[in-house]
């Protein structure tokens, strides 16, 4: 027997998105080191850039084809990589 469906105020959507093309991914390299979260050593190329901004439109796009309102709220994660932050500034 299937449970009964949530409440609307319990239920959330989720998001995944890739950071745009850094450095390493053009160079081959794997840089997945703590030692490299906080270095810019392999951020973005200026495809990443472009990458990130249009990624940063479609999810635009989805919100409001799913109809989200001004001041519901949007939590970002990031990951601590320069990549990753890039992608979001883009």
């Amino acid at each position: 027997e299937m449970p009964e469906d949530l409440p609307l105020f319990l239920k959330n959507q989720y998001y995944l998105l890739r950071h745009g093309q850094s450095t390493g991914n053009v160079e081959g390299v794997i840089s997945s080191s703590r030692e490299l979260a906080t270095s810019s050593k392999h951020g973005l190329t200026e495809l990443g850039y472009e990458q990130g901004k249009g990624s940063a439109t479609q999810l635009l796009d989805i919100l409001q084809q799913e109809n989200a309102k001004a001041g519901d709220q949007v939590i970002f994660y990031s990951s601590p990589f320069a990549r990753a932050k890039q992608t979001a500034q883009a």
